[in-house]
């Protein structure tokens, strides 16, 4: 199926931008970055080797959402938390907003780190 020129203007429109610059925080960092643009999300993946030699989970792994503010409509960054089951019981998955879209690279550090605290040696 072909794309029309309306969705291609936005698959590569200027407002991706940010996701690609994401993107390419996080692989600075060291992590491996996918982009989603039509759901306008980045998964940050801790790579194996770094997993192998920092003790990491190699399945762990960070998404977040380009959303707009639902008050200022401006883009920001979210970050969504998978559903996680305890003795307790299940905990929902959960989007919870974090910093504007242009800080991409404060938002990078922010995911690295939650990834290292994710990891078993910590």
């Amino acid at each position: 199926m072909s794309r029309t020129p309306e969705v291609e203007a936005v698959l590569h429109g200027p407002e991706l931008q940010p996701l690609y610059a994401l993107a390419g925080e996080l692989q600075v960092l060291g992590l491996d970055a996918r982009v989603d643009a039509s759901v306008l999300t980045v998964d940050a993946v801790v790579p194996v080797e770094m997993a192998i030699r920092d003790g990491s989970h190699t399945s762990a792994f960070q998404r977040a959402v380009l959303r707009p503010d639902p008050h200022t409509r401006r883009p920001w960054w979210w970050l969504l938390w998978p559903e996680e089951t305890y003795k307790f019981g299940t905990v929902a998955p959960e989007l919870t907003r974090n910093l504007p879209a242009e800080r991409t690279r404060d938002m990078a550090r922010r995911i690295r780190n939650t990834l290292l605290l994710a990891s078993p040696l910590t």
